[in-house]
């Protein structure tokens, strides 16, 4: 990628982006890091992580907001942001789950 580096809420993002270069594809990811929402820290962001044990704390189908989670007894976060994310409208599982995704940070104040 190139484009222009910038600060938007603590956060580094590039805008605009310039242009995109795939060198390859097709690649199986690693393992993703099993954590604990307590275990969220910066030197884990952008890295594939796992929650098990999760309890989504809402019902309904996912929009594009936040969902509390419970796991071994401690709080997290589950943020959708992308508008086109193929969860958007659907169901909000009930029980315990496992959670992979990339993790990120996100300070609004």
């Amino acid at each position: 990628m190139s484009g222009t580096l910038k600060d938007y809420l603590s956060l580094l993002e590039m805008d605009p982006v310039n242009s995109v270069t795939i060198h390859s594809s097709g690649h199986t990811l690693p393992d993703p890091v099993v954590l604990t929402p307590d275990e969220f820290q910066e030197d884990y962001e952008g890295m594939l992580v796992r929650v098990d044990q999760a309890d989504i704390q809402a019902s309904g189908t996912f929009q594009r907001e936040a969902y509390g989670f419970i796991s071994e007894g401690e709080t997290g976060q589950l943020y959708i942001n992308d508008p086109y994310s193929p969860l958007i409208g659907s169901p909000i599982p009930s029980g315990l789950l496992s959670i992979s995704d990339p993790l990120g940070s996100y300070q609004d104040s």
